[in-house]
């Protein structure tokens, strides 16, 4: 083969890779509800590393700073100190609705404990680039 034809060969790799990579990142983006859906299973499982990083990173650098912490250091601490034995209970829950306004976002729904326990959830979320995030201080 000459070189002409495996340049246009590599060409059209990075052309098809190029494709590939844009589509993913299009398709990328999770809606609040599925976010909420990814905490709640953290907290099921007890995964501190998932539950922190579906926090609002400026939310957590905020109060890194005020502790006087790196942002990673923080997290760390959060992670250690993160009370997996208090949040391994069979629960369940449902979500019934989504409202989002710009880049803010309000989830609410129903958590249900055993069979007869049950409370209501509304959480408020921030989208920050093209992902949604918990806003801690609105989690009810």
């Amino acid at each position: 083969m000459s070189k002409r034809k495996y340049l246009f060969i590599a060409l059209g790799g990075v052309v098809v890779l190029a494709l590939v990579a844009t589509a993913v990142w299009l398709t990328s983006e999770r809606s609040p509800e599925e976010t909420v859906e990814i905490y709640l299973r953290a907290l099921k499982k007890g995964d501190a590393a998932k539950v922190v990083s579906l926090a609002d990173p400026q939310y957590l650098k905020n109060v890194a700073e005020i502790y006087e912490m790196e942002l990673r250091e923080y997290k760390q601490y959060i992670i250690r100190n993160f009370d997996s034995a208090y949040w391994q209970v069979d629960f369940h829950w449902e979500i019934d609705e989504a409202k989002i306004t710009g880049d803010q976002a309000w989830v609410s729904g129903t958590v249900f404990v055993g069979e007869k326990d049950s409370a209501e959830f509304n959480v408020h979320l921030v989208k920050r680039g093209r992902k949604w995030y918990l806003d801690p201080t609105g989690v009810q």
